[in-house]
């Protein structure tokens, strides 16, 4: 069964105050306070970009000085897309085109399968997105590179924990305080991409 989440909570209404489509905005800020991984001049590709808040807080944090292409099978809001060196491309991560799309500094996913309420089928289906990111973080992020990748917590983390080591000097899972506590979302963060 689906949990059913105020629309009240602090992040929510917080999103809604500074015009962000999605609480999600928060999750992303807090980790790039922690890690700085995302700074002017910093290329971005932005993975499960829709509905277009984790791409908005790119543009902020780049100040005009960068690029971030954002992908996702769904349309991202059309005032993000008038923001400068924004490119949206509609396709899905598993469309090999998007090894086309050039090398980046950061490779950001915060996309997630449609749930179906049972834990190990969507566990399941996350970690094949997962295993996606890693393939393009494999082809397109550059050396010394940084991703940020959400997950959900299951029988596979290990396994995903030990992928990220081998590609990263430095691999680690962090959940941040706009994550809603019952959920099992997490973030796999990888430092510096060997």
């Amino acid at each position: 069964m689906h949990p059913i989440y105020s629309k009240k909570d602090t992040f929510s209404k917080k999103a809604k105050e500074k015009n962000y489509p999605a609480r999600s905005v928060f999750k992303l800020q807090e980790i790039n306070k922690k890690f700085k991984i995302i700074k002017p001049g910093t290329t971005v590709l932005d993975l499960g970009a829709s509905p277009g808040s984790w791409t908005m807080y790119c543009a902020e944090e780049l100040k005009g000085k960068g690029k971030i292409v954002a992908v996702d099978i769904k349309d991202i809001k059309n005032d993000i897309l008038k923001i400068k060196n924004i490119e949206f491309y509609k396709m899905s991560i598993f469309d090999d085109k998007i090894f086309n799309l050039g090398e980046f500094d950061v490779l950001l996913s915060d996309a997630a399968p449609n749930t179906t309420g049972i834990r190990e089928v969507d566990h399941a289906r996350q970690i094949e997105l997962v295993k996606r990111v890693i393939e393009i973080a494999k082809t397109n992020l550059k050396r010394g590179g940084n991703v940020v990748c959400k997950v959900f917590e299951g029988a596979e983390m290990r396994n995903i924990i030990n992928e990220f080591k081998k590609l990263f000097k430095k691999a680690l899972l962090y959940k941040p305080e706009a994550s809603r506590k019952e959920s099992r979302e997490i973030y796999l963060i990888g430092l510096k991409k060997i």
